[in-house]
Parts: C-alpha cells; sequence; structure tokens
C-alpha cells in the first residue's frame, strides 16, 4: 500500500499531522511489516522506529501499536 495515494478524508487530515519519516514508517505499518523490518528497511535502528509508532499513535490518538495496525486496515479497505 502507498500511503500518499489514499486520499479519504480522515486520511488526508492524519498525514498532515505526520512528518515524513512518520509517513515512512506508516506505510510500511499497513504493509504488514514489524518494527524491526521496518528498521531494516529503512535503515533505522529498530528503536527509532518504535519512537516514529509512538509519535504516529499520539498524533492518531491511539493507545496501541496494534491500534495503529487495525487504523491501517480500515483505510487498506477503504481504497
Amino acid at each position: 500500500m502507498d500511503v500518499k495515494n489514499n486520499y479519504t478524508p480522515e486520511y488526508v487530515k492524519a498525514l498532515k499531522k505526520l512528518t515524513y519519516s512518520e509517513i515512512k514508517v506508516l506505510d510500511k505499518v499497513a504493509e504488514g511489516y514489524t518494527s524491526k523490518e521496518i528498521a531494516k528497511i529503512l535503515n533505522n535502528s529498530p528503536r527509532t522506529i518504535e519512537k516514529h509508532r509512538e509519535n504516529i499513535n499520539k498524533k492518531l490518538n491511539l493507545k496501541h501499536n496494534g491500534n495503529l495496525f487495525q487504523w491501517c486496515e480500515e483505510y487498506v479497505n477503504e481504497r
């Protein structure tokens, strides 16, 4: 899934809250990758990816990483 090509209003609103790095992480979460896998793909440390995920969760008002994946799945299904 390419997050940047999903134009549902709520998704666009959410993307405006995120940094470019957070969007790249969100894209990989939506594709089903783990933090460790995302770190390898994006050439970052797993801790950096976890911090991005934390920030994404806060900005989207989500409480857990699992909620982030569920949030992504909703928008994958709406495409």
